[in-house]
């Protein structure tokens, strides 16, 4: 039981994360279509998210490393 809780708080973190990082990059990608107002707090956002999915990816790959091996051999 604590595994499956385990795996989804970390799943559900990777989908806030994804959701938080993909809704920036929209927004960024805006600012240089449109010429909007550049705002470093939406860079900063953008690079703490991104950085933490990547952290929170490697995570979920070491907590299936053997279901992974399992699927390779």
């Amino acid at each position: 039981m604590a595994k499956q809780f385990r795996f989804l708080a970390l799943n559900t973190a990777m989908l806030v994360f994804f959701v938080a990082q993909a809704a920036s990059g929209i927004r960024l990608w805006f600012v240089v279509l449109l010429g909007w107002e550049d705002s470093e707090v939406w860079m900063k956002i953008h690079l703490i998210t991104g950085l933490s999915l990547i952290v929170l990816i490697a995570i979920h790959i070491y907590m299936n490393r053997r279901w992974i091996k399992a699927q390779i051999s």
